[in-house]
């Protein structure tokens, strides 16, 4: 293991490259269930549920890191904060190439969020990892081969804040891992918005060019619908599809998809506030970047989980999802949606303030450009309220 990695920095990591051969994982190890042995690589050698996890291990604010092949016909999970009753959060790779993050309680599982993994082909090694920080809430950050694919947070009863070990799981005998490392610190983030360091700026010589004003910052646009309009949003918004009206708020108003922008603006790193409310029916939709044909948007289902999404043409691609937290479905909440980067993308959803998803997009239909600021429904009588787009300085 290269001593410049992070774990290293962050305290001195289990690490296991199973270069040994063995009718079982050896003294470091405590095989939950299923079987293991050691052929240069840990192999999982029951059919079924096969879990270990490092002995001697205790940590809550730490990263497991590992390769990974499961060959598309398997499930291959990292665990952290692991108790003895198997309480755990793990990160998952699935047959079909996705990832979720999960929180196990007992024999009850939650899906916290999940994304697509960016791994091009399943028969080959990729490398997963978790990163867990926190207890209110507890964040978590799955990345594939030293991308950050998925983010979430857990501010439920059921978030597991205490110190626990590391560990593996699959449910399929021959799925393989190989370089396992966990220890204190974190595998990476997207970059946050904040305020920049207070480090000296580079003595470069500016040039004689009259400085440019640069993308617009602050507040772009708001709308509180303080109004009635039975047929449109008035002169600062732009119908796309169906219909809307307004009573105080925005109401979709057409039994198919309705679709409106903000008139005048575009953005490339901005974010929209706005209350919603779509009383279990049908999808409530915020968009950004938003083109001919392409935009991304989050999603607040009918099952009230929140969903973010490239549309490209015809293709729809869903980038994450994860529980809304939110109940009963007839009452207002507030979202937020932000976008940031271009390589990656990184899209992150807001519920009532608090971080519910976060992913990245990184492939070549990745939407970098600037764009069109909106609102979306799927059906009529879905409510909209103090609309605000905003971009940071």
């Amino acid at each position: 293991m290269n001593r410049s990695d992070p774990l290293w920095r962050g305290g001195r990591p289990g690490f296991d490259d199973f270069n040994r051969y063995a009718t079982d994982l050896g003294p470091a190890w405590s095989v939950n269930r299923g079987a293991w042995i050691d052929d240069g690589r840990a192999n999982a050698d029951l059919p079924g549920v096969d879990q270990a996890a490092v002995l001697g291990l205790k940590c809550a604010d730490c990263t497991v890191r590992s390769r990974v092949i499961a060959f598309g016909m398997a499930t291959a999970a990292l665990e952290l904060r692991e108790s003895s009753g198997n309480d755990r959060y793990d990160v998952v790779l699935l047959a079909n190439g996705r990832i979720q993050i999960r929180r196990h309680n007992g024999i009850a599982t939650t899906v916290l969020g999940e994304a697509a993994s960016g791994i091009a082909d399943l028969t080959d090694w990729a490398t997963l990892s978790l990163s867990a920080a926190g207890a209110g809430p507890v964040q978590l950050v799955a990345s594939v081969n030293g991308v950050v694919r998925l983010i979430v947070s857990d501010n439920s009863s059921s978030a597991i804040v205490a110190a626990g070990t590391a560990g593996m799981t699959t449910d399929r005998s021959g799925t393989k891992y190989l370089d396992f490392v966990t220890g204190a610190g974190s595998s990476g983030g997207m970059p946050d918005a904040g305020t920049p360091d207070a480090g000296a700026p580079d003595a470069g010589t500016p040039d004689a060019g009259t400085p440019d004003a640069g993308p617009p910052t602050g507040v772009l646009f708001f709308d509180d619908f303080k109004r009635t309009n039975p047929s449109d949003l008035g002169p600062r918004w732009n119908i796309l599809q169906g219909l809307w009206r307004d009573n105080d708020k925005a109401n979709s108003d057409l039994a198919a998809l309705d679709r409106a922008k903000a008139a005048g603006t575009s953005c490339a790193d901005c974010r929209i506030d706005a209350k919603m409310v779509n009383f279990g029916r049908g999808d409530a939709l915020l968009e950004l970047r938003g083109g001919t044909g392409t935009r991304y948007a989050l999603a607040l289902r009918s099952d009230l989980w929140v969903e973010i999404r490239r549309y490209s043409g015809g293709t729809v691609t869903v980038l994450g999802s994860a529980p809304g937290g939110i109940g009963p479905n007839n009452e207002w909440n507030r979202f937020a949606f932000a976008v940031k980067g271009t390589g990656p993308v990184a899209l992150t959803a807001f519920v009532n303030g608090i971080q519910k998803l976060s992913v990245a997009d990184s492939s070549s239909s990745a939407l970098t450009g600037s764009g069109s600021a909106g609102m979306a429904a799927s059906m009529s009588g879905i409510f909209f309220d103090e609309f605000k787009l905003s971009a940071p300085p």
